[in-house]
């Protein structure tokens, strides 16, 4: 635990984005709070497996089912969430331990508890979704999982445009393509400002030709309001 405590030092992320896309002149402008984003970390392997976020209450983050349970023994990870510390924040984040909070296999959602002191005051928000259509700039993040040397790993934020909106039963998906790589999955995808609209959730394996990978988020109602749920 203690050399995860010390992964903060080589985060960085700035407050405010102003993302390009391709050839158009349109940006978009989202913010992230201090410590709302963060990497997925398995205690048992010492591996960064993923990415999570704050949504809709600091004592809660959320992440990919298949980040949190090993699908090939259906097994939950023993896993902590370290988040970015943030350009211009004073307190040293230190690795949550989180505990499973609400699990959804069918949609590849996790939920998770955050355990002890969150030095977060604020998460991000829901954003609006029913009008989201192709060709809309979108800016999502997460963490190269690849570069597995805690002094390599980093938060990667982009923009492109959605490429297509597909309906599947009463659930909606995003089709982006962009840079999205192993360890973005559980990341967030942003509409601008703190509005979330989607958690990303699988990518192809293989880029297109021109270097882009084909990658789908689940547009963030499938995300269930997990604080108004029984407890």
């Amino acid at each position: 635990m203690r050399s995860l405590a010390k992964l903060w030092k080589r985060f960085l992320i700035l407050v405010l984005f102003i993302l390009p896309c391709g050839l158009h002149a349109a940006t978009i402008q989202f913010s992230i709070p201090y410590y709302s984003v963060g990497i997925i970390h398995d205690i048992k392997t010492g591996q960064a497996i993923g990415s999570g976020f704050l949504l809709d209450d600091i004592h809660y983050t959320v992440t990919a089912w298949h980040v949190v349970v090993d699908e090939r023994t259906k097994r939950e990870r023993k896993i902590v969430f370290i988040p970015v510390k943030g350009v211009g924040a004073n307190e040293t984040p230190p690795p949550l331990q989180v505990s499973p909070y609400r699990l959804y296999p069918d949609s590849d959602i996790a939920v998770m508890r955050v355990e002890g002191k969150n030095f977060a005051k604020e998460s991000l928000v829901r954003g609006d979704t029913l009008s989201l259509r192709a060709g809309d700039m979108i800016g999502y993040g997460g963490f190269d999982v690849r570069k597995t040397s805690p002094g390599q790993t980093t938060f990667t934020v982009s923009g492109h445009r959605i490429t297509d909106v597909l309906e599947i039963g009463n659930h909606r998906f995003l089709e982006i393509r962009g840079i999205a790589i192993p360890g973005f999955s559980g990341g967030p995808v942003f509409g601008g400002g703190k509005q979330v609209v989607g958690i990303i959730l699988q990518g192809r394996p293989r880029p297109d030709v021109d270097g882009r990978v084909r990658f789908y988020a689940a547009t963030v109602d499938r995300i269930p309001m997990f604080l108004s749920a029984p407890k």
